[in-house]
């Protein structure tokens, strides 16, 4: 059976339809898959690590960074005389109970609910600090907790002096 011109033209433009449809879900896939990895921290190093609420279970380079904080935002308190000990917190980038112990024992001296989650008001505290004259730290932890407190907050965050 014979097709005419126009159903021939008509049979190529749905065709031409389907395949915009079928590339068009494909891009968006795409976009949304992309924009979903660009949404965690690890994945987007131009997105500050105090962007997002940190908590056990959680891994990966900010969790690193919370922890060299965290134990050296409280050993500058001890050397300040608060009464606080150095916590037992290893910078492995895993948050697990020992950096939820240590994030408490830091919202209390702040005067923050302990609840060992770090979010907006976690971060306001950490990131407003400023530490000059830490006597109880080494040169290495000092740079460590710089280098750490401008990847979580940026580049006017405090660093910390001996």
């Amino acid at each position: 059976m014979a097709r005419s011109r126009s159903s021939i033209r008509d049979m190529r433009s749905l065709r031409t339809k389907i395949m915009f449809r079928i590339a068009g879900g494909i891009a968006a896939l795409a976009a949304a898959t992309l924009g979903a990895i660009a949404a965690t921290p690890s994945a987007n190093a131009a997105t500050l690590c105090r962007s997002y609420t940190y908590s056990v279970g959680g891994s990966g380079s900010c969790v690193q960074d919370i922890q060299k904080i965290t134990s050296l935002q409280i050993a500058a308190f001890a050397y300040f005389q608060y009464g606080v000990g150095r916590p037992a917190v290893t910078w492995d980038g895993v948050y697990g109970p020992q950096t939820k112990a240590a994030v408490q024992e830091l919202q209390g001296l702040y005067g923050l609910t302990r609840d060992g989650i770090v979010g907006p008001r976690t971060w306001a505290s950490i990131c407003g600090s400023e530490w000059d004259g830490v006597g109880n730290v080494t040169q290495a932890e000092v740079n460590a907790y710089n280098a750490a407190i401008v990847a979580a907050c940026g580049s006017s965050a405090h660093r910390m002096t001996r």
